[in-house]
């Protein structure tokens, strides 16, 4: 697995000039999970330290391009990954630092590994364990079972790569060197997870989310507990880490900006190269400058219009896996909602004091407490489902209190110990549950436009409804409704005009 944890030169880089200020940025970012900012302090390094070489040390360059490098792996763009990895080791090559030649072909192995080139990653990964072996490092050896394992498990071979990521673990526990194991629970539990075992996956995520003290390191985590969750039947968890993993996955994982700075990036290479071009070609051949420049425009377009077409294509695709996924949770939220409903007693008690203000005898009844806790968010599930009160933009804790025959105070803490969730929170749930439901019926619904649907529910402003709508669903609601249309009618949807509008109405 490509990490983040690179080695850094020296603490801080002096901040004398503009390329020290970038550098120290780019630490920051990175060590603070801001991937986007990272990416855009360290390309901005990178073609400072172009125009100062001399003056810019070999250990910092070494950071820069591990730092890239693992922020193009973590969006998945693996041929920049490569090729940022591949230009730091050509350049710890150069300058006979073989230590750091280690940090580059480790990462390279996961690389190759998740584009499916074995004998590229097989080849960096003997050459890691050479190069380890030669500088005496013993340390690397973890390292180097433990990518053989990742790349067993890649290739569909869960035996051998039990194997090898057990020995990983082995050799963690013997070296004092190395102080967590959490990249090789990550690995268990995938391979546990590939081989339909989920309460070993189960207990290495466990083990996993204990010791994720990184942003993706807590992406991967979350997505592993939803899916095994998911297939163990256990809805409540599944929902839970799904929230965290999408909460996380906005602030951590923007691809939208990526691909933004990405193509910045390869705009600002392109366009480099073509003014070295055009001053090689102005000495020889002038006469020919203008159609030269007119044609590596025309490519450079063309290519940057492929990419993001591309681009375009898998955020499509993305989002109509998204849609598919959350009509699927509000079927099982209804099921889950009759099911609580089932256990509303036939003559529910009034609860007129809260917890705290219960006799003795009863506050140091847990069971009897919990009963009636039960009880009443089993009342307040059955009226959020048979009553639309709460879609009044007024509604407030103090009416559902009062609908429930008990006092706020109460019906506070039982929302918010049984669900997890504020009051507020709990309602603009049911709110944007109503929302979806409004727009699958496209017909009625379909030519209004996001303001109207969010004060339909409850929503007073625009964007209060399409910022808690993209929370607690991932998308926003003018793709849904785009998404909807196409499933209605059968017409292409046009991503574009629905964030037009949401826009215009925001």
């Amino acid at each position: 697995m490509t990490t983040f944890a690179f080695k850094v030169g020296r603490d801080e880089a002096c901040p004398d000039s503009l390329i020290k200020v970038r550098f120290n940025q780019g630490l920051a970012a990175t060590r603070g999970g801001l991937y986007n900012d990272a990416l855009r302090y360290w390309l901005d390094y990178l073609q400072l330290a172009e125009n100062n070489q001399h003056d810019t040390p070999p250990d910092d360059l070494y950071t820069a391009y591990l730092a890239i490098g693992s922020i193009h792996f973590a969006f998945q763009d693996y041929e920049s990954a490569v090729s940022f990895f591949r230009k730091g080791n050509e350049l710890a090559m150069k300058n006979g630092q073989k230590s750091s030649q280690i940090r580059f072909l480790n990462n390279l192995v996961g690389t190759y590994a998740e584009m499916n080139e074995v004998a590229s990653s097989d080849s960096c990964n003997e050459a890691m364990l050479r190069i380890a072996q030669d500088l005496n490092l013993p340390a690397f050896e973890h390292n180097y079972l433990f990518n053989k394992g990742y790349c067993a498990r890649l290739r569909g071979n869960y035996p051998e790569a039990l194997k090898y990521m057990r020995a990983s673990l082995r050799k963690l526990q013997q070296d004092s060197v190395h102080n967590s194991p959490v990249y090789d629970y990550s690995e268990m539990y995938a391979i546990f997870e590939s081989m339909g075992k989920l309460d070993s996956a189960l207990y290495y995520l466990t083990q996993f989310e204990k010791l994720a003290d990184k942003p993706f390191l807590q992406l991967d985590c979350y997505k592993g507990l939803m899916r095994v969750y998911t297939k163990l039947g256990d809805n409540k968890n599944s929902l839970l880490y799904q929230n965290l993993y999408f909460h996380l996955s906005d602030s951590v994982l923007n691809s939208r900006d990526f691909m933004q700075i990405r193509n910045s990036y390869l705009f600002n290479e392109k366009l480099k190269t073509q003014r070295h071009i055009e001053g090689l070609e102005e000495n020889l051949l002038r006469s020919h400058i203008g159609i030269m420049l007119v044609s590596a425009v025309l490519i450079l377009i063309i290519a940057v219009a492929v990419i993001l077409l591309r681009q375009k294509r898998r955020l499509n695709s993305m989002n109509a896996d998204l849609f598919e996924r959350n009509r699927e949770l509000v079927r099982l939220h209804d099921r889950l909602a009759e099911e609580w409903r089932s256990r509303k007693s036939p003559k529910p008690e009034t609860e007129k004091e809260s917890a705290s203000e219960l006799p003795a005898e009863e506050k140091s009844d847990d069971s009897d407490n919990k009963l009636r806790q039960d009880d009443l968010l089993a009342r307040i599930i059955d009226f959020m489902e048979s009553s639309d009160k709460f879609l009044n933009p007024e509604f407030s804790l103090a009416q559902l209190a009062k609908e429930m025959e008990s006092n706020t105070k109460y019906v506070s803490q039982v929302i918010n110990e049984r669900t997890g969730n504020t009051f507020r929170s709990f309602i603009n749930g049911y709110r944007i549950k109503v929302a979806q439901e409004r727009m699958m019926d496209y017909k009625t619904w379909g030519q209004m436009t996001i303001k109207s649907i969010g004060e339909s529910v409850g929503f007073k402003s625009p964007a209060n409804f399409i910022a808690a709508f993209k929370k607690g669903t991932g998308m926003t609601p003018s793709v849904y409704l785009n998404f909807s249309k196409l499933k209605e009618t059968g017409k292409d949807v046009k991503l574009e005009s629905g964030l037009q509008e949401e826009e215009e109405d925001s």
